[in-house]
C-alpha cells in the first residue's frame, strides 16, 4: 500500500523498530530476495559488479557504520567447476589484490538457499582495515552472487551477526519464470480495469466511512479515516475517496495529510490533490501540496513546499495497466477474492513521484484476530514494487480492510471512529481544516 498515508507510515516508522532484519528486499529482475539489516539505507548502484548497498549509521556520528553490499560475479567457463579448488584461487586473489587477511581457516565451504557457496571472513584492505565477510553463492556454473558485509574490525561479531541473519531469508528463483508469471498477472489487471463501470463503483463503495488505527509494536501512533463516494469533477461522473491521515512519528512530530481523489471508470480523467502539513517537536510546521490530472497518457504533477518552490513533472503512463490512486483503496474490492491468483498494475507513487508494478494476490481464507476475537477473512498480499517487501491484508467478505501488516511491523487495523477520536480529536479537527 504504498499510497501516500502508507508512505509517510513506513517513513515515520522507519526509526521505531528494533528487530535486527528489516523489511524484505526483492530483485525480480535478477531472481532474488533477502531481509537486510533494520535501518538499513539502501542505495541502487549505477555501475560495476554491485548491485545494492544497505548502510546502517551511526547513532551519534551519522556516519556509515557498517555496509552491506549484493554483487554479481562471473567467471570464465570451468574455472569454478571445482568449487573447493576455485576457493583457495579466489581467497589467494583477494589477499593480493584487496589485502584480504584471509586464514586457511577463515575460507570455507558452505551451502546458503540451496546453493554451493564460499564462505570468507576476516580483516580486508592495503593500509586502513575493515573487517569483512564475503559469501559467493554459486546460482549456476561461473555465476555468483556475493553477499559482502563490512564494519570496524571491533565490529567483527556484529558483522557476522548481520551477515548469518540476512542470508539465512535468502530466497533465489528463476528470474525468466519471474517475467513470465507478471505478464500473467498484468493480463488479469488489464481485463479488470477494462470492465469497470460506475455500477461496478456503486457496488463496492463502502457504505459508510471507515477507519483503520495506525500500530506500532501495539501502540497506536495514528489513523487513517476514508469516505467514499461517487462524485462529478470536470462534468464527469466517477469514484471520489477522500482520505485523512494522522501519524506520530518517533520523536513526537505529526504529520497530517489530506487527500481528495478522484477517478472515472473508463481512466480517462483523474485528479487528486494532497494536502500536508509536518509538525515537528517543537511545534515549527512545513507545508506540502501535490496536485495530479491524468490528461491523454500523461499524469501531470505539481509539487508544492513552498509559497515560492513548485516542482512540475510529466509521467508517461501505460494505460492499459494504469490503476488511478482513486481505485487504490478498492483493488481488494474489485478482485475475485473466491479465486487465488495475482493482478498487476502500474500505479502511480507519491513518495517517488514514479511509476511502480503493483501486485496484488489474493491467497486464501483465513481468519483475524480483532479485539480478542477470531474473524473470517479472506488473506491478499500487496507488494507495491518489485523491490517492495509484500504486506499482508485480511479483508472481509467484500473486501474491505479488516488488517494490514507491513512487513516492518507497522499495522493498520480497522476500528471505530469513537476508539480514534478519544485519541486524536484535536489532530482530526485540525487534518479536517486542510481542505478547507
Amino acid at each position: 500500500m504504498r499510497h501516500w498515508a502508507m508512505a509517510m507510515v513506513l517513513l515515520l516508522t522507519a526509526q521505531a523498530g528494533a528487530q535486527e532484519l528489516g523489511p524484505r528486499f526483492t530483485d525480480s529482475l535478477r531472481g532474488l530476495s533477502l531481509q537486510p539489516p533494520a535501518g538499513a539505507e539502501m542505495r541502487r548502484e549505477t555501475g560495476g559488479a554491485s548491485l545494492v548497498q544497505f548502510s546502517l549509521r551511526d547513532g551519534q556520528t551519522g556516519a556509515v557504520a557498517v555496509s552491506m553490499y549484493l554483487l554479481e560475479a562471473t567467471v570464465r567457463e570451468g574455472v569454478a567447476d571445482d568449487l573447493a579448488a576455485y576457493a583457495q584461487a579466489l581467497a589467494e586473489d583477494l589477499r593480493r589484490e584487496q589485502g584480504y587477511a584471509l586464514t586457511a581457516e577463515a575460507v570455507q565451504l558452505t551451502t546458503v538457499a540451496g546453493q554451493p557457496a564460499i564462505d570468507l571472513r576476516g580483516p580486508i584492505g592495503q593500509v586502513a582495515k575493515t573487517y569483512c565477510r564475503q559469501v559467493w553463492i554459486q546460482r549456476e556454473p561461473g555465476h555468483f552472487l556475493v553477499v559482502q558485509v563490512r564494519g570496524p574490525l571491533d565490529q567483527a561479531p556484529r558483522v557476522n551477526r548481520l551477515s548469518d541473519a540476512s542470508l539465512a531469508t535468502l530466497e533465489l528463483f528463476d528470474p525468466d519464470q519471474a517475467r513470465r508469471q507478471r505478464e500473467q498477472d498484468l493480463a488479469r489487471g488489464s481485463d479488470l480495469l477494462a470492465g469497470l463501470t460506475l455500477e461496478r463503483f456503486r457496488q463496492v463503495i463502502a457504505p459508510r466511512d471507515y477507519w483503520l488505527a495506525v500500530l506500532q509494536k501495539g501502540r497506536m501512533i495514528g489513523f487513517v479515516h476514508y469516505t467514499e463516494s461517487l462524485g462529478t469533477r470536470l462534468e464527469a461522473e466517477g469514484l471520489l475517496i477522500e482520505r485523512e491521515t494522522v501519524l506520530t512519528g518517533p520523536d513526537g512530530s505529526q504529520t497530517l495529510s489530506k487527500e481528495v481523489l478522484f477517478a472515472t471508470p473508463d481512466r480517462q480523467l483523474e485528479r487528486y490533490d494532497t494536502q500536508a502539513v509536518l509538525i515537528n517537536p517543537s511545534g515549527q510546521s512545513t507545508p506540502h501540496r501535490e496536485f495530479g490530472l491524468k490528461q491523454a497518457d500523461l499524469l501531470l504533477v505539481q509539487v508544492v513546499t513552498s509559497p515560492t518552490t513548485t516542482a512540475d513533472k510529466q509521467l508517461q503512463l501505460p494505460a492499459e495497466i494504469y490503476l488511478p490512486l482513486a481505485m487504490s483503496p478498492l483493488a481488494p474490492r474489485l478482485v475475485d477474492l473466491d479465486q487465488p491468483g495475482s493482478y498487476g498494475f502500474a500505479v502511480y507513487n507519491p513518495a517517488g513521484q514514479n511509476i511502480e508494478l503493483r501486485t496484488l494476490t489474493v491467497v486464501g481464507s483465513s481468519t483475524v484476530r480483532l479485539g480478542g476475537q477470531e474473524f473470517p477473512a479472506t488473506l491478499l498480499t500487496d507488494q507495491m514494487a518489485l523491490d517492495a517487501p509484500r504486506s499482508r491484508v485480511y479483508v472481509d467478505a467484500v473486501g474491505l480492510p479488516l488488517r494490514i501488516e507491513a512487513e516492518d511491523g507497522t499495522v493498520l487495523q480497522q476500528t471505530t471512529a469513537q476508539a480514534i477520536l478519544a485519541q486524536f480529536r484535536n489532530q482530526y479537527e485540525q487534518v479536517r481544516k486542510l481542505a478547507r
